[in-house]
């Protein structure tokens, strides 16, 4: 299930994607998990109304590659690929 929420940051589209599809669980998960930061980085970034930092989009980018390797379904697979393609445009 693919998020169309233009007026969201891609940080928010995509962590609104993997909660929806189980990866994780909650802004927390999403911070250290997919993140690699403090469990509290996500809600830093929305308070302050930042973006994350390269490194933290970079760990979020292996974060995606490794739940597409662990993906057999068609559907999830290329949503995967659209946030992966996305995040890859926001390091560029």
């Amino acid at each position: 299930m693919l998020i169309k929420s233009d007026h969201l940051p891609l940080y928010e589209q995509t962590f609104e994607f993997l909660r929806a599809n189980l990866y994780l669980n909650d802004a927390a998960d999403f911070s250290r998990d997919a993140m690699g930061r403090s469990r509290t980085y996500v809600s830093v970034l929305r308070y302050n109304g930042r973006q994350p930092s390269p490194e933290a989009y970079r760990n979020l980018h292996v974060y995606l590659q490794t739940c597409l390797s662990e993906t057999s379904e068609p559907e999830l697979y290329q949503c995967l690929e659209h946030y992966i393609t996305k995040v890859q445009e926001a390091l560029s």
